[in-house]
């Protein structure tokens, strides 16, 4: 069913090596090149390709050339694309520059044929196909930090009827949310927060003005605030936020990164004052959840869907991403998403129990060094 065979030519005064394998499909021989980790299709078996109708459909396949077509696959997906000189071996930047491109380009194309080959190869066999490789990423690959939890887990279930944030999602109470900044903020800062605001319908602005930080907890708590934000910069950017849930807790200390305002984001469109849905993804420890859920009780738990607003806060590797969009309906059959914006990322560093203290709270998670050192291991 399958032949394979090396040779040796010196085209373009160098020498190449070329492995020709030949495997029967339709009762037909195709021959293909494999030049370097690259695979080419011979050009007149190619021709011929065609013309005897090697397009079969999976009925018409025999057993032995349904094992040579998942032959034929299996060989495609081990090829090695890598090919030519290393561009860090060459001293002339100009030259270096322009081989790196070729091989980048030369890449790509060699996926795309090598996709197009399994395609063509995967229809002929239909229900017989071998099933597909599974992508080795670093999310499928995560390791179990040993408090990852199944979502109708009913210790959890438990937990969360009676937890801080219990009484926003059983008895329906409305948030309430101060969003302040650090002292002498600048303009960037101040234009974060009220884009803010825009998200968190429910939000008010309040100027720092000097006070502390606990005199403003103690302050919000009494004129009824159920949560507090500030937004800390530095090199006048903003770079940390600071998340209270009032009036006992949890604190909620964040890395601001990656911020783009609404008129930085191309194509933005304008947000209403609707209520917008609420949705968290890829939180699946019990700290994510605790986090997760501190998200979800600044929003009020009752969307108004005729704004088509939505909210997302999506974490993936212990980066928080958070984006605000709207449904657009172009058919009755199609639908898509307009980014309304902004557009920022969080990662946690610490969660305390109980309001703002920095020197007598008790944390339940401070993120360290150590702690990722394994890209595998996540903790949200």
């Amino acid at each position: 069913c399958c032949c394979c065979c090396c040779c040796w030519f010196a085209p373009f005064s160098f020498l190449c090596r070329f492995e020709i394998v030949g495997t029967f499909l339709g009762g037909k021989r195709v021959d293909s090149v494999i030049y370097i980790g690259r695979m080419e299709p011979v050009r007149k078996k190619a021709k011929r390709k065609k013309k005897d109708g090697l397009g079969s459909s999976a009925s018409t396949l025999t057993e032995e050339e349904k094992k040579a077509a998942i032959f034929a696959i299996e060989q495609i997906s081990q090829v090695d694309n890598r090919k030519g000189p290393t561009p860090g071996l060459i001293r002339n930047k100009l030259k270096r520059r322009e081989v790196y491109k070729e091989q980048q380009l030369q890449k790509k194309k060699d996926k795309k044929e090598k996709r197009d080959k399994i395609r063509k190869l995967r229809e002929q066999l239909g229900e017989d196909a071998p099933p597909k490789q599974e992508l080795r990423t670093i999310e499928s690959m995560r390791v179990s930090d040993g408090t990852v939890v199944e979502e109708d887990d009913e210790e959890v279930v438990k937990d969360e009827e009676t937890d801080e944030f219990a009484e926003y999602f059983i008895d329906g109470k409305e948030p309430k949310v101060l969003v302040t900044t650090s002292n002498k903020p600048v303009g960037k800062t101040f234009k974060f927060a009220e884009e803010l605001i825009n998200i968190i319908p429910s939000a008010e602005f309040k100027p720092r003005r000097g006070f502390a930080l606990k005199t403003i907890v103690k302050q919000a708590s009494a004129k009824g605030y159920t949560d507090l934000i500030v937004i800390n910069e530095d090199s006048k950017k903003p770079n940390m936020m600071l998340f209270i849930h009032l009036p006992d807790g949890p604190t909620a200390y964040f890395k601001l990164t990656s911020v783009k305002l609404c008129r930085e984001i191309k194509g933005h469109g304008r947000a209403t004052r609707h209520y917008p849905e609420v949705l968290t993804s890829g939180f699946s420890t019990r700290l994510g959840k605790t986090v997760s859920r501190m998200f979800q009780s600044l929003f009020p738990q009752s969307p108004e869907f005729q704004g088509r607003s939505l909210v997302t806060f999506h974490t993936q590797r212990d980066f928080i991403f958070v984006r605000r969009h709207r449904y657009v309906f172009r058919s009755k059959e199609k639908a898509g998403l307009q980014e309304l914006g902004p557009r920022f990322t969080l990662k946690l560093l610490s969660l305390q129990k109980g309001t703002f203290d920095s020197k007598f709270g008790e944390y339940e998670f401070v993120a360290k060094n150590k702690f990722y050192v394994d890209r595998k291991k996540h903790y949200l």
